[in-house]
């Protein structure tokens, strides 16, 4: 590898847009609106909702064509909309004014070999993949031969990420053959040994693959990377990797709207939390389902606010998830 990459979808220049950011989790058969958007769907607005088919989002009773849009699975720019599937965590940059969505793009958060059997914990099991433990809950739509998992089973994991990296699968599926991957927020770098650092409980060594120097000028604390490469063996938790990229998760331009899905980092700061990497300020935002006293580590929240012009979100309401 000759360097850490960036990867920003470009706009595009000849036709007025909202480069916001909608982070859903697809689902295919019929569905409403969730309301967290009301008012943003006029011109420049943006809202979460229900893939109800592959060609077509719907949204608050509104329909976003997808026929045009540009899907990229984890970097690669030559997927299609059959690679978007029932539980996948996806990130839409949509134009409002025609009603399109421009970009539908998804990370895969870990794939490669299960290890051992699952772990039942009540109302959970737990799925363990290079010595990290990933959460199946209700909610996690398993897309394998049978419906089960064994161990040796190649699979990729759609995910929500939780405050310390943890992984909430909300899509599990076969993998074909390759090298492992996993994609997260830096953590802890350089505190491990140099030239290392963690994702989750996965000590991720790049060294020898790119010149240290020239990843600890360019990667920061937080900042969400995709790595592959393969676990070391006999070392289950020690990733060595053979790639690394960083991962551009928010986008958009001051002013955009932005509505995001997940879970959330309370670092402690009144009236601040973190959500998919990025700040988010909530003193005027408007709570749904709660208030701001439920916002904890690993709360599930929908957001919409405004992108700031230091990359915070001001956030405009807050709707608390089961």
């Amino acid at each position: 590898m000759t360097g850490l990459r960036n990867r920003r979808p470009q706009r595009p220049e000849s036709k007025p847009w909202l480069a916001a950011l909608l982070v859903i989790t697809v689902a295919t058969g019929c569905g409403g609106g969730d309301g967290i958007a009301d008012g943003g769907t006029g011109g420049t607005g943006i809202t979460a909702g229900v893939v109800t088919e592959r060609a077509s989002i719907q949204i608050n009773e509104q329909t976003l064509s997808t026929e045009d849009a540009e899907v990229i699975v984890d970097g690669d720019d030559s997927a299609t909309m059959d690679d978007i599937r029932e539980g996948h965590v996806v990130r839409v940059e949509v134009d409002f004014d025609r009603m399109t969505a421009l970009t539908v793009e998804r990370d895969t958060a870990i794939r490669g070999p299960v290890q051992g059997p699952l772990d039942d914990r009540g109302d959970t099991q737990t799925l363990r993949i290079f010595g990290e433990e990933i959460t199946i809950d209700d909610r996690t739509v398993v897309a394998v031969d049978g419906e089960s998992l064994s161990p040796g089973d190649r699979v990729a994991v759609s995910a929500f990420h939780g405050s310390d990296g943890e992984l909430i699968a909300r899509r599990i599926e076969e993998a074909p053959p390759g090298p492992g991957l996993r994609t997260g927020p830096v953590r802890q770098r350089g505190a491990t040994g140099e030239g290392r650092f963690r994702i989750g409980s996965l000590t991720v060594d790049y060294a020898g693959e790119v010149p240290s120097d020239e990843v600890d000028d360019a990667l920061a604390e937080n900042d969400f990377v995709r790595i592959t490469g393969q676990e070391r063996a006999g070392q289950p938790g020690h990733f060595d990797a053979q790639a690394l990229e960083r991962i551009v998760r928010i986008g958009g331009e001051p002013g955009d709207t932005v509505v995001l899905e997940g879970l959330l980092t309370v670092p402690g700061v009144m009236g601040e939390a973190r959500l998919r990497g990025a700040v988010i300020e909530f003193d005027d935002a408007e709570f749904v389902g709660g208030d701001h006293n439920d916002l904890d580590d690993n709360r599930r929240v929908r957001v919409r606010g405004t992108l700031l012009e230091d990359r915070r979100i001001e956030a405009e309401r807050i709707e608390i998830q089961p």
